[in-house]
């Protein structure tokens, strides 16, 4: 009997906890649900538009808001509670909500009542659908470039077309970027429906010789394409750096080549020959051993003289060292020694041309320096000049005797 009991009391207890549930839930005055479609001028769908809904939420000084983005088709759906019984205070209950729109910094906003019938809600922005067609330098489309315009992105479609929103009755600056070129355009949707620009892009053909114009086969690389060219040409389709650099592989040698894109066809000079090295020529002067040459890269397309030529150089009782080599006219380089010491100097004339290539002349400046003491003292002592001279005095003294003598007999 008492066990009945307390599952009764249990029931009775359980019951009035689902009651007191029921009466908070039901105590909400209206619930809404409704559909906001954000168009552009021209009646199209803008999708990623920022739309909020600001209503009365759980009493009399408390607002809620509820922001989405609208989809492909424009639209954005709500559904919200407002909780504020209308028996507690029938004047602070709102029966009305705020719906606002924005995109690209314009924005429209509308009141949207709970007596409406229809809850779907059209806020229409300042912009036209502009249809920006995007081409290559042959007048091909190119799809998958980027259109900017303030802060919004849009891309175009296998066709070259970029359906941008652009606002309307003003001229808006368009960025077109596709890989490592990019343009500006201004453009005022209100004058045309479509817009035309175009890019250097290139379905780029490429050939590859040697410094005399010379066909060769080998690997090119650009990024992460590699083309095998083993006849005339390699094409890289939609090439879009004007200043590119190569990786270029010749059996087995690999050098990096910078080149510039102005039309469809670029040729590639594989410099197979380091620089020559003549005139060489090397004097004292202010203390200093002087160094001169004459460099030239040989080749009808030669990659050129990489910077300054330099000279590397030691004697016995110093570490090695190096100077630059500047031009001093007619072609030729020069370079200065410091000197230190009389110590013999062994010198290395090294020249590199713009792609790697090597070439060096080596040489030793010897010296023959006498202290000038000595020199003093060899000038003050007996030498065979003095010899000479007491000889030949001699020989005229005995001469003039002999005369002498045949006189006086």
């Amino acid at each position: 009997m008492g066990g009945l009991f307390k599952i009764q009391i249990n029931l009775a207890i359980g019951i009035f906890l689902i009651f007191i549930f029921a009466m908070s839930f039901f105590s909400a005055y209206w619930s809404e649900s409704i559909s906001v479609h954000v168009l552009s001028k021209d009646g199209l769908p803008i999708s990623g538009a920022k739309v909020s809904v600001v209503y009365q939420s759980k009493d009399c000084y408390t607002h809620s808001e509820i922001s989405k983005y609208t989809d492909y088709s424009g639209t954005a759906n709500f559904s919200f509670l407002n909780l504020v019984e209308e028996g507690s205070d029938p004047a602070c209950l709102e029966k009305s909500y705020n719906i606002l729109a924005e995109f690209g910094g314009y924005h429209n906003s509308t009141i949207g009542f709970l007596s409406n019938s229809d809850k779907n809600y059209s806020l229409w922005l300042p912009y036209i659908m502009h249809i920006l067609k995007v081409v290559d330098a042959v007048n091909k489309p190119v799809s998958g470039a980027e259109v900017v315009s303030g802060n919004l992105t849009f891309s175009s479609d296998s066709a070259g077309n970029a359906y941008i929103l652009l606002p309307v009755g003003i001229s808006s600056a368009v960025t077109v970027i596709y890989g490592e070129v990019s343009k500006t355009v201004s453009i005022n949707p209100s004058l045309s429906s479509v817009s035309n620009v175009s890019l250097p892009i290139y379905d780029l053909i490429v050939s590859l010789f040697d410094e005399n114009g010379n066909t060769l086969q080998g690997n090119i690389t650009y990024g992460t394409k590699i083309k095998e060219i083993t006849k005339d040409y390699v094409v890289f389709e939609k090439f879009s750096d004007l200043n590119p650099t190569f990786l270029v592989t010749v059996d087995g040698t690999t050098k990096s080549i910078s080149s510039k894109v102005t039309s469809n066809t670029l040729s590639i000079y594989y410099d197979t020959v380091a620089p020559v090295i003549s005139s060489v020529q090397s004097g004292i002067s202010n203390g200093k051993l002087v160094v001169s040459a004459l460099f030239t890269d040989p080749g009808r397309y030669p990659s050129g003289i990489d910077g300054y030529p330099s000279i590397s150089y030691r004697t016995n009782m110093s570490e090695s060292a190096e100077v630059k080599m500047y031009p001093s006219g007619s072609g030729k380089y020069e370079g200065s020694i410091p000197l230190e010491s009389q110590n013999d100097i062994n010198y290395t004339i090294i020249v590199r041309d713009v792609q790697g290539n090597v070439n060096t002349y080596s040489d030793v400046q010897t010296f023959s320096f006498k202290p000038e003491v000595e020199i003093e003292k060899a000038t003050r002592g007996f030498s065979w000049i003095t010899a000479i001279g007491i000889f030949v005095f001699a020989i005229v003294i005995y001469v003039i005797y002999q005369k002498i003598r045949e006189q006086a007999n």
